[in-house]
C-alpha cells in the first residue's frame, strides 16, 4: 500500500494553519496522514490541534529547517512525503497526484518556493534552476521527497541552525549522492499555482547577522568535509 505523509512545520501561525488544515481536508481525495511538527509555538496551536484530533509533536522552538526533521522521522517509512509551511493553502482537487505524476519525470525533491521571497543582501548562491538567497526571508512552500531520497541523504544536519545554510547543505548532499544532476537543479513546480495559495509570506523566524555569518562558516566547513571524505550525513 502506497503511504503518504503531509507533514505541516509551523510556529506560531495558528490561524493560517487552521485555513491550509480545513483546504487539506477539502482538497485531497486519496488516502494520507497528516502531522503537524509544532516549532515552540504559544499563541494555543497546540490546543487547536488536540481539540481537531490531529497528531502531532512539540518540542522547543530550534528553528524553521531543523524542525523539518521532525516531519523527517515520523514519515521515514512512508513512499511520499510533502513537507509545507504553514502559510500555504490548498485550493484544488488532485495536488498530491499532480507532484506524484512528475515524479516520473524528474528525480526529487520538489520545490515550490515564492520568488517574492528573495531578498538577497550579501550571498546568493545558485543551483540549476534553483536560487537560494542566504539573507532575506528565503523558504520554500513545498517540497515533495520520495522515500528513497529520505533513506539516501537523511534529514538536516542539526549542526546548521541558521535559517538558509541548513537547507541548502540538505540539498547539497542530495546533489552529491547522485539523486539529482547538478545541471538540472531542483524544478519548481510549474503549474503550482492553479494548487495552492501562499498569500501570507510574513516571516515567523529571525536570525541576526552574527549568526548568519556563524552557520555560513560552519556550512563551509561541512561542505569541504563532505567532498573530500564523501560523507553523507543520515542522522534523523
Amino acid at each position: 500500500m502506497i503511504r503518504i505523509g503531509l507533514g505541516i512545520s509551523t510556529y506560531n501561525r495558528k490561524e493560517s494553519l487552521e485555513n491550509l488544515i480545513e483546504s487539506i481536508r477539502k482538497y485531497t481525495t486519496i488516502p494520507y496522514t497528516l502531522f503537524c511538527a509544532v516549532d515552540g509555538s504559544n499563541d494555543g496551536t497546540v490546543e487547536m490541534l488536540i481539540n481537531q484530533g490531529i497528531e502531532f509533536t512539540y518540542g522547543q522552538t530550534i528553528g524553521l529547517h531543523i524542525n523539518k526533521n521532525r516531519i523527517f522521522r515520523r514519515f521515514s517509512q512512508f513512499n511520499f512525503i510533502f513537507i509545507l509551511e504553514d502559510n500555504v493553502t490548498i485550493k484544488k482537487e488532485g495536488w498530491i497526484e499532480e507532484f506524484i505524476s512528475a515524479s516520473s519525470l524528474f528525480n526529487l525533491p520538489h520545490i515550490i518556493c515564492d520568488p517574492r521571497f528573495y531578498k538577497t543582501i550579501y550571498k546568493t548562491e545558485s543551483m540549476g534552476n534553483y536560487v537560494i538567497d542566504w539573507v532575506g526571508v528565503y523558504n520554500p512552500i513545498i517540497t515533495f521527497y520520495t522515500r528513497r531520497v529520505v533513506e539516501k541523504i537523511g534529514g538536516i544536519d542539526d549542526r546548521l541552525k541558521g535559517l538558509s545554510p541548513g537547507l541548502l547543505e540538505h540539498y547539497s548532499r542530495i546533489i552529491q549522492s547522485k539523486l539529482i544532476n547538478n545541471e538540472r537543479g531542483f524544478p519548481n513546480f510549474a503549474n503550482s499555482k492553479q494548487f495552492i495559495d501562499y498569500d501570507n509570506i510574513d516571516f515567523q523566524y529571525k536570525e541576526s547577522k552574527e549568526n548568519i555569518d556563524k552557520y555560513y562558516k560552519l556550512y563551509q566547513s561541512i561542505i569541504s568535509e563532505n567532498k573530500s571524505t564523501g560523507c553523507i550525513y543520515k542522522k534523523l
